[in-house]
């Protein structure tokens, strides 16, 4: 197996004929890995051997480790010496159930920001929206909601 490309959380992977993505997801400290193509046209041959090689569990375990170690060296992602798995860029979070938080904050950082609360400290990058029927405030979306951030206190 070689790898032809890359991006921050995916690496496509080819194997003689095959080519196939494989996600790369770092969450609470984990690295998540999947086929990005679940969906097949049976009809279609090359779809068909892309199904049957990505079903072969040698074939994932080959290809994931290798698409980790890919973003680890091109260094996109890391382990901490807590054993935990962090990413090395902005991931933008575009939609978030925050409803346990009680106090939330935030700081700019650009076209984003970055939310903090009391209790847990920073949960993530969230892209800033301008709502231009109420004078170009800004916001981003929590639980379903349009959050302005003036509701919010400023670090």
């Amino acid at each position: 197996m070689e790898v032809l490309k890359f991006d921050k959380d995916c690496v496509l992977i080819k194997d003689g004929d095959i080519e196939a993505w494989v996600d790369v997801d770092i969450r609470d400290g984990d690295v998540r890995t999947d086929w990005n193509a679940y969906i097949f046209d049976l009809t279609n041959s090359k779809d068909l051997a892309l199904r049957e090689w990505q079903n072969d569990p040698n074939n994932f375990m080959e290809a994931t480790s290798l698409a980790v170690q890919t973003l680890e060296e091109e260094g996109f992602i890391s382990q901490g010496d807590d054993g935990k798995w962090y990413t090395n860029y902005i991931k933008v979070i575009e939609y978030a159930d925050l409803s346990i938080h009680k106090t939330l904050y935030f700081e700019h950082k650009g076209d984003v920001i970055c939310l903090h609360s009391d209790e847990q400290g920073e949960i993530g990058y969230f892209k800033v929206w301008y709502d231009s029927e109420e004078d170009g405030r800004e916001y981003i979306t929590l639980n379903s909601n349009i959050t302005y951030l003036d509701t919010f206190q400023e670090l």
